[in-house]
């Protein structure tokens, strides 16, 4: 582990949670419900009858190439949460990274990961919200514990991401 400046023990506070938050929200299959039997999660949908209930993987849901685009914008906030967790606290990554970057800009490159994760996970919520509605026009979707968790987890990234561009501009 390296020494990290006080903006950057700063910007852990932020990006620890986020990663924790959103890790608990992708594993669920409770993100959107279509009251009142439907939860719709990233990996998983869970149908409810007037006797059981089933949990079947969301690919074998409604339309699975929608599905597999999701659930790849996901998995891009996904890993980039983590590797704006790996990039602050080690320096493992900065072999793959350009000299430039790494020595003077170092901030500025783990903020600019984080800002993906944000715009990943800003969009495959928005996308999933709006598939859903428009797969079900007469019913509108709630939006579950999970759903808010991951919007925390994007807060949080966004929040790390401001706090490590302050010192650039």
């Amino acid at each position: 582990m390296r020494n990290l400046s006080e903006i950057e023990k700063l910007s852990l506070i932020f990006i620890i949670p986020a990663n924790i938050l959103y890790t608990l929200a992708a594993l669920s299959h409770s993100w959107f419900q279509l009251p009142p039997h439907s939860f719709y999660g990233l990996w998983w949908v869970k149908f409810c009858d007037i006797l059981r209930c089933q949990i079947i993987p969301a690919f074998f849901a409604e339309e699975p190439l929608w599905y597999h685009m999701l659930q790849s914008v996901s998995l891009i906030g996904w890993t980039s949460l983590f590797l704006s967790l790996i990039m602050i606290i080690t320096t493992k990554v900065d072999k793959y990274l350009p000299h430039s970057l790494t020595k003077r800009n170092r901030q500025f490159s783990v903020a600019s990961v984080c800002l993906i994760s944000v715009f990943a996970i800003s969009t495959s919520l928005v996308i999933f919200y709006a598939k859903l509605k428009e797969s079900s026009p007469h019913r509108t979707p709630e939006i579950s514990w999970s759903a808010i968790l991951a919007s925390v987890s994007c807060l949080c990234q966004l929040s790390a991401s401001l706090i490590l561009l302050q010192p650039v501009f």
